[in-house]
């Protein structure tokens, strides 16, 4: 198989021989997701930057520092590789046979018994366009090369060792990678597309594993944001989704109808991230200020019952958000005012705001 050219060498880890305790299915991400970026969205949007801007070594040590982990367990991981964690949990796979790796570590959590390796991607072939004002002249981006690396390791592993677990690649940049070229140029076996985390995911695995035909391309479909299981561990970046979808029905937008989840969860989720040592939460919704909301109009009793109930978990320092949309700023500028304070922060320490 024929990657791009790497900036990173290849790590001998994955054919070293060592290992740890195996799993039957590893969960990961590449490189440039398993960062909180010291919360800081312009270092977030940088890892979609050429990597000409800055060597990718130093990049990753200083703006892109790792998460925590321990013997290759990752403490922190993205939102999306949390969610299929927790549904494959509740579908009925036992935590020892589950795990979300680090990409520096995930060779020393694979071994002979390893049915599936699923990798969560956001933008691995840079064609995400609002990030190309980042990289106009589309060379390998920090979150391309940690892609490839992470896949050349995984295919240099499991020719070396002889193993038959299946690359699955799933997240909101699978999309990329769902043609049969693609595919076949970096050994993914399965890619899922969708945002949404179901029982879709735990009966593909359940095909996989138990060897039986499994499409090559799925969806992972939602229609109630309801059906979304709750986290089981800490996010890299706190990251908690309250909602989804928007209620302006803009002819020219195909957004889908704004579905809210229960306080409950949304309090459920950040007491895990603060539990796990996440102590800042990121509230995220195509539009903070719109949850609760029935139409166009804010409202105020629900956003600032949100703010509140979150800032009132224990261990939680500092409530951000992404992203808001500038008209609902404008109808109701007190309420922007309002929400540092409201939600029992120190008024000088100002959320980070994601328009």
């Amino acid at each position: 198989m024929k990657f791009a050219k790497e900036i990173f060498p290849l790590s001998t880890k994955c054919l070293d021989g060592r290992a740890m305790k195996p799993y039957e299915i590893v969960l990961t991400a590449d490189r440039s997701f398993m960062s909180d970026y010291h919360f800081l969205p312009f270092l977030k949007g940088l890892r979609f930057a050429s990597t000409t801007l800055l060597d990718p070594f130093i990049f990753f040590s200083f703006a892109g520092s790792p998460v925590p982990a321990v013997d290759g367990i990752a403490l922190l991981a993205p939102y999306h590789t949390r969610r299929t964690e927790a549904a494959l949990l509740d579908s009925g796979f036992d935590r020892s046979e589950v795990a979300i790796a680090t990409p520096e570590k995930i060779c020393d959590l694979i071994g002979p018994n390893t049915k599936i390796v699923s990798i969560t991607v956001r933008d691995p072939l840079n064609e995400i366009h609002h990030y190309s004002l980042l990289n106009p002249l589309c060379k390998e981006s920090y979150s391309s090369i940690s892609f490839k690396k992470l896949v050349r390791n995984l295919h240099s592993l499991r020719l070396a060792k002889e193993y038959n677990f299946k690359i699955v690649v799933e997240g909101p940049g699978a999309w990329q990678l769902a043609n049969s070229e693609d595919m076949g140029r970096f050994a993914i076996d399965h890619v899922i597309i969708g945002e949404y985390i179901t029982k879709a995911i735990p009966y593909l695995f359940e095909k996989i594993i138990e060897g039986e035909h499994a499409p090559q391309v799925s969806h992972a479909n939602c229609t109630d944001i309801n059906e979304i299981p709750l986290i089981r561990g800490g996010v890299a970046e706190g990251r908690v989704e309250v909602g989804r979808g928007c209620n302006r029905h803009c002819r020219f937008c195909h957004a889908a109808r704004l579905q809210c989840r229960p306080l409950k969860d949304i309090v459920a989720e950040a007491r895990v991230n603060s539990q796990c040592g996440q102590h800042n939460i990121t509230l995220r919704n195509n539009d903070i200020l719109n949850y609760g909301s029935t139409g166009v109009r804010v409202n105020r009793k629900a956003v600032l019952s949100l703010y509140g109930s979150v800032s009132k978990v224990n261990g939680v320092k500092r409530v951000d958000q992404c992203y808001l949309s500038l008209a609902s700023a404008v109808s109701e500028p007190s309420l922007i005012e309002r929400s540092p304070t409201s939600s029992g922060q120190d008024p000088r320490n100002i959320p980070t705001l994601q328009c």
